[in-house]
């Protein structure tokens, strides 16, 4: 580890956790290599919530705790891309959470019904 001029080691951190990063980066892109137009999908998804994720926490204090990380989500994050925070954030305490947010603009947009299965022909 190397100190900087406070005492703390920030250096080392940030390398650590870009290694951890990495590491998770190549396991996403093994298990997305596939052709198929879903695991296109779900790769670019996944890339854009990486991105949009760093770029949101990029000035937050470090998160030490599951806890912090999913109130991190739930207020900060949910905010700067959906423009509200989350209606409900419900847990187990055994690291089950569920984030309910009842206008999902995503969502919304979406039909009701069966529609999209007739016109599918299943």
């Amino acid at each position: 580890r190397f100190c900087d001029l406070k005492g703390t080691f920030q250096v080392a951190d940030t390398c650590a956790d870009v290694a951890e990063l990495d590491k998770y980066d190549s396991l996403v892109q093994l298990a997305f290599a596939h052709n198929s137009y879903v695991t296109q999908l779900e790769s670019m998804g996944y890339r854009v919530g990486y991105v949009m994720a760093e770029r949101v926490s990029k000035d937050a204090p470090k998160l030490l705790t599951e806890l912090e990380v999913v109130k991190f989500i739930c207020k900060e994050f949910w905010s700067a891309m959906f423009g509200k925070q989350v209606d409900n954030l419900r847990t187990n305490h055994q690291g089950v959470y569920v984030v309910q947010d009842n206008k999902f603009c995503t969502l919304r947009s979406l039909a009701e019904g069966q529609q999209f299965v007739r016109e599918a022909g299943a």
